[in-house]
């Protein structure tokens, strides 16, 4: 079983459905649905559209569960914001972060000031570090982050691909 199909898997639970609902509720095959919940291969575009439509599911939310093995990053504006957050509290300039972290501060410059748009995993597991942080509180704010990391690394993903597709959501329709 993989990520896409746990998740299938307990939204038929939660919607009180058996996998022949899913069919009714969609063009899938009775194989396709075999193959999604057993979490069988990786499913094509269509499949995933069908899917959405059927869970009432963003298809964005479907598409990172499908082919994602790692944690998806929160949005970078947020993780931006809580940077400076972080260095508020401390007193502290990027340079200083720059020094703890071993990241360039013209890296943690560009990122701060919107020119740089994404931030890859190991830049962040640094950058928190020299905070003396967890890489999740980074990303999430601390009070969060304690709560986040109770979850399984399973259900952390669902969450982080839940909130990535709201936030798209949210953006697109203000």
């Amino acid at each position: 079983m993989n990520e896409l199909s746990n998740f299938i898997n307990q939204e038929l639970t939660n919607l009180g459905f058996q996998p022949k609902d899913l069919m009714r509720r969609s063009s899938l095959s009775q194989p396709t649905v075999s193959r999604l919940i057993n979490g069988v291969g990786k499913p094509d575009s269509d499949t995933l559209n069908e899917l959405s439509k059927a869970l009432v599911v963003d298809v964005a939310v479907l598409r990172e569960l499908a082919y994602s093995d790692k944690v998806l990053p929160f949005p970078a504006y947020e993780l931006s914001e809580n940077i400076r957050k972080e260095l508020a509290i401390r007193g502290w300039k990027y340079t200083e972060l720059a020094d703890r972290s071993g990241v360039p501060a013209p890296t943690i410059n560009r990122f701060l000031n919107r020119r740089h748009q994404r931030m890859n995993d190991e830049t962040v597991k640094k950058l928190a570090k020299g905070f003396g942080l967890t890489e999740q509180q980074l990303r999430f704010g601390q009070t969060y982050a304690s709560n986040f990391e109770k979850l399984t690394p399973s259900n952390q993903r669902i969450v982080n691909t839940l909130v990535t597709a709201l936030l798209s959501e949210q953006e697109l329709n203000p």
